[in-house]
């Protein structure tokens, strides 16, 4: 946010509108997950560790089902839908901005599921410094993504910034 702030009105304007665009999309999978932390404590309660995999598999699949329309409606169609958040007739750069992202960065956020399931399994294995961990190398991995390539690309380094940073903390919780 501090980045898109400093880039003016029209990048502070597009990226709450994409910061809406994302949270849509994220509620979908992140209430999916929840049960995954739940399953994972219960199996390991159970001493039945073998069915975690499927646990989590069936977490995969299921984010991917609830999160795949939300993404494909909001990436066809950006133009209007990001036009929703705008006055009449409105066409400058903060709508750009959004439709670049909806339309161009979005779609990375199935690499965020897999985060979020990661989280999700993490928590219900107790693993807490792991949790930590983990978080702080997303956060840390996003705000040097960012800062090293807005002076460059200005928004679109937002976006790569943030996607950089869900690839990294995939990998790291993989």
């Amino acid at each position: 946010a501090p980045s898109a702030n400093a880039m003016g009105a029209a990048a502070t304007t597009g990226y709450a509108v994409i910061n809406r665009c994302y949270n849509i999309c994220a509620q979908s999978y992140q209430n999916s997950s929840k049960a995954v932390s739940s399953y994972t404590a219960q199996c390991i309660g159970a001493r039945k560790c073998k069915k975690i995999r499927k646990g989590i598999f069936v977490g995969f699949l299921q984010g991917t089902l609830l999160l795949a329309p939300f993404v494909l409606v909001l990436s066809l169609f950006a133009t209007p839908i990001a036009s929703v958040f705008f006055s009449d007739g409105y066409s400058g750069e903060a709508l750009d901005y959004a439709v670049t992202f909806a339309s161009f960065f979005l779609p990375f956020i199935f690499i965020n599921l897999i985060n979020n399931l990661m989280h999700s399994f993490l928590r219900g294995m107790g693993a807490m410094k792991t949790l930590v961990l983990s978080t702080l190398i997303g956060c840390i991995s996003r705000i040097t993504a960012t800062l090293i390539l807005v002076p460059s690309m200005q928004m679109e380094g937002v976006f790569i910034g943030w996607i950089l940073s869900w690839l990294i903390h995939a990998v790291f919780c993989l």
